[in-house]
């Protein structure tokens, strides 16, 4: 990275979009990336916005985690929980094969929504819960077609654990 990098970075807030179907982790996945160890059981209710430092960068760049509920989907304030984001993140439950079904709906919509913005967000796909692989429902091939269909970065880990996470 340049310096002129560096520059345009410092002072801006990364923003990352968290969504997908309920109970699939999305809240704990936020609050293990900013450090805490709580467990979460409630359900959220329309988004929660947290701040923390995205870590991964040198010096450390503010981060702003918009954990959206997973009845978003079917709101019109979805708009308003994607504006200028950064990067979305599509989590879905590695032992829970409707959740990554899903999926097909969570993406078309939202790149129905980002397709007018001028600057796109990168789109991401996270399996979570691989600490209950021995549970897995979700094949790798499936996961595999799908993100190279949909162009999506995709990755796995565990919120519980904290593997590739943060």
């Amino acid at each position: 990275m340049s310096d002129s990098d560096d520059n345009e970075v410092q002072g801006q807030t990364i923003k990352i979009t968290v969504v997908g179907e309920p109970a699939t982790g999305k809240t704990s996945l936020c609050t293990r990336y900013l450090g805490s160890n709580a467990s979460y059981t409630g359900g959220t209710q329309g988004a929660e916005v947290m701040a923390g430092q995205c870590l991964g960068l040198r010096p450390p760049v503010p981060l702003q985690l918009c954990d959206v509920a997973g009845n978003a989907i079917h709101t019109k304030m979805l708009a308003n929980y994607l504006y200028a984001s950064d990067i979305i993140l599509f989590v879905y439950d590695l032992t829970n094969l409707q959740s990554f079904e899903k999926l097909k709906l969570w993406v078309s919509t939202i790149k129905n929504i980002i397709e007018s913005e001028t600057k796109k967000p990168l789109l991401a796909l996270f399996g979570n819960k691989s600490d209950l692989e021995h549970q897995r429902a979700v094949r790798i091939s499936c996961v595999q077609k799908f993100a190279s269909e949909h162009l999506l970065e995709n990755f796995k880990g565990s919120a519980r654990t904290g593997d590739m996470v943060g």
